[in-house]
């Protein structure tokens, strides 16, 4: 499994994960509505976008699998979103896609929190994060976008990067960084802006 930038000839694999419905049945966006062109578009704007990295996940053959994205990066801190086509599911896939740009974000972009939003209705992706050892934290223990997490969130889940590589302290921690990263349960949508 590799990370690199989304190229054009990915949209048809991107519409093809966007017309699933078992992928998209869950999500907040109506992507069955999405045409080629609007895969192409989100593609081009992506080798700019300063606020936003999205990145191909590929197999070892370069074939386009999904995409792994920190959004809204602003603050020190980014919104992670990750899809990722059915024939991908149920390989390790995601979890080493949300492993590296994870590490991405704290390592070169040098994010302090990167938080997410799922659902409780997506079943799937509650049993992904709890399957990968993320755990429950105090809501405001994530600085989201230079703010903490409100009354909007019903719960938050995290982890910190060194108990997920099964060490108890981070020598290398700068004072004030935060490297707790979760999912939150949102009770209106996401907290956004």
């Amino acid at each position: 499994m590799n990370l690199r930038k989304l190229r054009k000839q990915d949209a048809p694999l991107m519409l093809e994960w966007m017309h699933d419905s078992s992928v998209t049945k869950d999500l907040q966006t109506d992507f069955m509505s999405k045409e080629i062109e609007d895969c192409e578009k989100f593609i081009t704007e992506s080798w700019s976008d300063e606020e936003n990295l999205h990145l191909a996940i590929t197999d070892e053959s370069d074939v386009y699998l999904g995409t792994v994205s920190l959004k809204n990066m602003m603050n020190d801190s980014a919104e992670f979103a990750i899809t990722v086509r059915t024939s991908a599911m149920g390989r390790g896939i995601a979890a080493e896609a949300m492993d590296k740009i994870i590490n991405i974000g704290f390592e070169e972009k040098k994010l302090n929190t990167i938080y997410w939003c799922v659902s409780p209705k997506n079943k799937r992706a509650v049993r992904f994060y709890e399957k990968n050892g993320y755990h429950r934290v105090p809501p405001d223990a994530l600085n989201i976008r230079g703010g903490t997490a409100n009354h909007r969130f019903k719960s938050t889940i995290g982890i910190s990067l060194q108990e997920r590589k099964g060490k108890t302290e981070s020598p290398d921690k700068k004072p004030g960084q935060t490297t707790e990263y979760g999912y939150s349960f949102p009770s209106y949508g996401c907290l956004r802006g």
